[in-house]
């Protein structure tokens, strides 16, 4: 399956890195997840971005947030907040996303053209 190629060939590449600005994609993520955590409690990155993830809460001044890893992730960055509110930019959860409206857009066209 095609689509399942380009989908695994994206997947291989957000874990090897390739052709990403880390720095900049958590800087985007995180902000993304602050519109919806107003005050952050605990970040959990990638083990390889832990200190992108120090620098980048010190800039905004969040020195008292909680820093976790997981390797399950691929990169990016999930927020939690006290009250529990969780936000999960991860690259992971992100193209699990992709995948879903990929197979309904495809379910779609093959419904339209009655294949």
């Amino acid at each position: 399956n095609l689509l399942l190629s380009l989908l695994n060939t994206v997947e291989r590449a957000l874990a090897d890195r390739n052709g990403i600005d880390v720095e900049k994609s958590l800087e985007m993520l995180f902000k993304e997840a602050l519109n919806y955590v107003e005050n952050p409690v605990r970040v959990t990155v990638d083990p390889r971005d832990v200190e992108i993830a120090r620098e980048m809460l010190n800039r905004k001044g969040l020195v008292n947030v909680e820093i976790k890893t997981s390797d399950g992730i691929l990169g990016g960055v999930i927020v939690e907040s006290a009250d529990g509110k969780r936000i999960d930019n991860s690259y992971k959860t992100r193209l699990e996303n992709a995948k879903k409206i990929v197979a309904r857009m495809l379910a779609e066209v093959l419904r339209s053209t009655g294949s």
